[in-house]
């Protein structure tokens, strides 16, 4: 697993390895807030493709990317769930989505940087690459 912290010094590690890679827009907000201001849904990353993380209670537990499509339709395709174990992540108002945007010129690097962060930190909810 992983902090919140320990998490974002993974990403800027990823991109300092590659200094052709511009640097991404990161945006954090709970669940609550993003339930609650829809106008979350229009903000800049919305639209881009990049991956996405849950935290609840400080600690990873799901890494994704949005490659196919936008950072907002993933993160919505998240909320249906029929595990009960992720259900109680996705409820908890408090759980803390980073998102990290990639220009669309650098898109393709979600997947090398999704499976990056998820070898550094083990989590519950990313069991298939681990």
């Amino acid at each position: 697993m992983g902090t919140i912290g320990e998490v974002s010094k993974s990403i800027e590690e990823f991109f300092q390895k590659i200094p052709s890679l511009q640097s991404p827009t990161l945006a954090q907000f709970t669940l609550g807030e993003l339930r609650d201001k829809k106008r979350l849904w229009a903000h800049h990353w919305a639209n881009k493709f990049g991956i996405y993380l849950f935290f609840q209670k400080d600690q990873l537990q799901y890494i994704g990317r949005a490659l196919s499509k936008t950072l907002a339709e993933r993160i919505w395709n998240e909320e249906t769930s029929h595990d009960p174990a992720w259900d109680a992540v996705i409820k908890d108002d408090d759980t803390t989505i980073t998102v990290v945007s990639l220009n669309l010129e650098d898109a393709y690097w979600a997947a090398s940087l999704e499976t990056f962060l998820i070898a550094r930190h083990p989590n519950l909810f990313n069991k298939r690459i681990s």
